[in-house]
């Protein structure tokens, strides 16, 4: 006896959408893995079956099979986006504030055990590969969902951009704390709600409604999911640039254009909010926390971040792949 199909979407092409964001928010995650699990076993079933029934030469048996095996393909891709975004929001909601606060200890104590040292690479690595994440998702998105593979020279330039962009971001925001102590945390805190709100005013000025995908939910439901997912790309952007551009005013949720305007203005804000922390850290450092020169390690960071930037207009300009040479 036939198993009824199950409706597809015969639009869903697995890339990241809003649907797919509100199903990477979901905390189940033990039951995502077993649906997960449970979608690969009947694919390989499936293709098992298809290829039993290929000789047999049953064109109605063979659809319906052809067409499972569709649907089985489409839930693995959701599930495998979904798992990428929570990667790059496990690395960064739990590296990148750690590695600012190991900074800022050592600044405070003025040693560096081994240990310490460990995590502090750990976190580090960690952040960096979340930053890398957002990268190649964001070029995913922006080349209408096609898997991109990156060739060697390519992935150097943004590994070499997003840990000097990291480092940079984290030993500013260390420097600036451990100066002025309680006193950082008004401004830390503008700095991060002003990448809360932009967003939201944005989605105001058009005068938008939200996202046509979510109205099978409650309207209380859709704005806390929006403002979760307005949480964590402020959370992003505040370490590193997130590399694309949230816009609640469409059901795609992340920009697909390439904006090179949108670049240079986090770039600029975040530039001059490092230069804003430095020289507070030069003028109001009360203690001494180095020793060193604390000129030279203000032109330091400032020159580390310049030459991240550097190597993200390189990478843009110049090697930015393309779905006609670099599709898997």
């Amino acid at each position: 006896m036939e198993t009824p199909l199950e409706e597809t979407d015969e639009g869903s092409t697995g890339g990241v959408s809003s649907l797919e964001i509100e199903v990477f928010l979901d905390r189940r995650t033990h039951p995502r893995c077993l649906q997960t699990t449970i979608h690969y076993h009947k694919l390989l079933k499936y293709l098992t079956l298809e290829a039993e029934e290929s000789q047999d030469s049953n064109p109605e048996r063979n659809k319906i099979l052809q067409r499972k095996i569709v649907y089985s393909s489409q839930c693995i891709l959701r599930q495998d986006n979904a798992f990428k975004c929570m990667r790059v929001v496990q690395a960064f909601v739990s590296s990148a504030p750690q590695l600012v606060f190991q900074i800022y200890v050592t600044l405070t104590i003025k040693e560096l055990p081994s240990g310490r040292a460990l995590l502090m690479t750990c976190c580090l690595l960690s952040a960096a590969y979340g930053a890398i994440l957002c990268s190649t998702l964001a070029i995913q998105i922006s080349n209408d969902d096609t898997t991109i593979k990156l060739p060697p020279m390519e992935l150097f330039y943004v590994i070499i951009w997003r840990f000097l962009e990291i480092i940079s971001r984290a030993v500013a925001l260390a420097l600036f704390a451990a100066s002025l102590k309680l006193k950082s945390l008004p401004f830390l805190l503008v700095i991060y709600f002003v990448s809360v709100l932009a967003p939201w005013l944005e989605f105001w000025k058009n005068g938008a409604h939200l996202p046509s995908s979510t109205e099978d939910s409650s309207v209380v439901g859709t704005v806390l999911m929006l403002i979760v997912i307005t949480l964590l790309y402020a959370a992003i952007n505040f370490s590193c640039w997130a590399a694309v551009k949230l816009q609640l005013s469409n059901e795609k949720i992340f920009d697909r254009r390439e904006r090179w305007g949108h670049r240079i203005l986090h770039y600029s804000f975040q530039f001059l909010e490092n230069v804003m922390m430095i020289i507070a850290f030069i003028f109001y450092r009360g203690e001494t926390l180095l020793n060193c020169c604390y000129t030279l390690v203000a032109i330091h960071v400032l020159i580390i971040y310049l030459l991240g930037f550097s190597f993200m207009c390189l990478f843009y300009h110049y090697l930015y792949p393309r779905k006609s040479d670099k599709i898997l």
